[in-house]
């Protein structure tokens, strides 16, 4: 399995995405069932769906439910895998972003469970850090309509705030400075509801020297435009 791992790892640092992907679901078609594969697979269907989906939502929309199934898979094999757990959440959001905020918010505690539990097993992982900053700072900017919706679903609805937002977002950028431009726009976004223009300036201005052309790198380039503007 390990020369599977690499071969992985160098297709995905190459960002020959397709054949990272190609790999992995190879091996585990060939009988190779172990959580690690799967966990690369979903990272896998991420790339290609920020790539190939990019322009036809269709594609992403298969990526996005091939990732989750890679999750799930993964999950059964061993519950208590880090990267898993924590792949598993972030293809949960994927998939109730395009089913609307409801979905989302009802879904939410369960994408945290998850989350909380990758970031016990491995509190040093930055993916794991920004997603639950990210999660945070969502939780907190939710508007009056959208805390009427959690209260109807929830006899508890999620909370959190935007210091707490911050706490996990700056220890995902202590661990790896600049290694995730949606880390640096939440830190834009999260410094300017905090009302520190000047470093939610900096951030965006991160944001924008990021290099890709993915689709994530885009939206995440276009919304710190945007955020400039206001400050």
């Amino acid at each position: 399995m390990d020369e599977i791992i690499t071969k992985w790892k160098n297709f995905s640092d190459a960002k020959k995405y397709r054949e990272a992907y190609d790999v992995v679901t190879t091996a585990i078609q060939q009988g190779m069932q172990h959580s690690d594969l799967y966990w690369r697979k979903a990272c896998s269907c991420r790339d290609l769906a920020n790539s190939y989906g990019k322009s036809d939502k269709n594609v992403y929309r298969w990526y996005v439910q091939d990732g989750l199934a890679a999750c799930e898979a993964g999950l059964k094999l061993n519950s208590e895998c880090p990267k898993c757990n924590s792949w598993y959440a972030v293809f949960l959001n994927y998939t109730t972003q395009l089913e609307g905020i409801n979905k989302r918010i009802e879904n939410s505690f369960k994408m945290r469970e998850h989350w909380l539990k990758a970031y016990k097993a491995d509190p040093k992982d930055y993916g794991t850090l920004h997603a639950l900053g990210r999660w945070c700072f969502e939780v907190a900017d939710l508007s009056w309509m959208k805390r009427k919706v959690a209260a109807a679903l929830f006899s508890t609805p999620p909370t959190s705030s935007y210091e707490e937002a911050l706490r996990f977002l700056n220890e995902s950028e202590n661990v790896a400075p600049g290694a995730l431009v949606n880390n640096s726009l939440y830190l834009a976004k999260t410094y300017h509801k905090l009302k520190n223009n000047g470093l939610a300036r900096e951030y965006c201005m991160k944001v924008l020297g990021f290099k890709g052309d993915d689709l994530e790198t885009e939206e995440a380039k276009s919304e710190a435009s945007e955020l400039l503007k206001k400050l």
